[in-house]
């Protein structure tokens, strides 16, 4: 169970939260924490932004989540999470190559909040596009091209590993 919950903790970030016990001494914030919580660079507010865009765009927020997760989950640091640059050229939180900037309207791949709307835009062009959640974010990952060329998910081991784990919403108001 411990390993289950480390892995989801390392893939859901956003999804687990430690209150203190009651009776447990408060601490004063660090600095560096205080700074980060003001900030437009801190992972509460790039969740916010998700939560925003994937409204905004018809977007299952796990679809959003699960792709900034993907992109550059891996990054502790939030202010490097969005400054992140590819070797191929993809930027910010959710990894934006030029052409599809340009196709979403970013101007400023390293300001989360375009680059997340961006990201969300594209993924939702996907999703309308391919009408699948995991097909969707396959055409994220290797072009929607590559979707159609191989009649689903393609055989690249980065995007088999890229859909790999998804976990949709909940569907809500279900008859029992």
């Amino acid at each position: 169970a411990g390993q289950i919950m480390r892995h989801l903790g390392r893939n859901n970030p956003g999804h687990f939260r430690i209150e203190p016990t009651v009776g447990t001494p408060s601490r004063e914030p660090e600095e560096e924490e205080v700074y980060e919580a003001d900030s437009n660079r801190s992972h509460e507010y790039y969740d916010q932004l998700a939560q925003k865009y994937a409204q905004e765009h018809g977007v299952p927020l796990s679809m959003v989540r699960h792709v900034m997760n993907k992109e550059t989950g891996h990054i502790s640091d939030p202010t490097k999470r969005a400054q992140a640059q590819s070797k191929r050229g993809a930027q910010g939180i959710m990894q934006l190559k030029p052409i599809t900037q340009r196709e979403v309207g970013v101007t400023d791949p390293n300001d989360p909040e375009q680059n997340i709307r961006g990201g969300v835009q594209y993924l939702g062009k996907q999703l309308q596009r391919f009408k699948d959640p995991v097909l969707a974010m396959a055409a994220y990952n290797a072009g929607p091209a590559n979707v159609e060329k191989y009649g689903g998910v393609p055989p690249f081991r980065q995007t088999q590993g890229y859909v790999q784990g998804y976990q949709p919403d909940p569907v809500k108001n279900m008859p029992e």
